[in-house]
């Protein structure tokens, strides 16, 4: 059995570019969850042994000069109990 030719376009075809710059939208709202975890208190810094506070979901990977937080990783937690 012989297979058929495909003749169809590339699914690229037509459509343009990527940008590699956010929606203006999209970096509105990224600072506001930045912001909402750090009122929350999800956000820490770790402790010399690489842990977090109770509650904390959140370890703060770099902060703005003026203390604001700038970039988070999310951690796992576990509960016990």
């Amino acid at each position: 059995m012989k297979r058929k030719k495909n003749t169809s376009k590339p699914r690229s075809a037509g459509k343009e570019p990527i940008s590699a710059a956010p929606p203006a939208g999209e970096a509105v709202a990224s600072e506001r969850y930045l912001q909402d975890i750090a009122t929350r208190g999800e956000a820490a810094e770790p402790t010399k042994e690489g842990k977090l506070p109770p509650g904390s979901t959140h370890a703060v990977v770099e902060s703005n000069p003026d203390g604001s937080i700038k970039k988070v990783k999310r951690v796992r937690v576990y509960f016990t109990g």
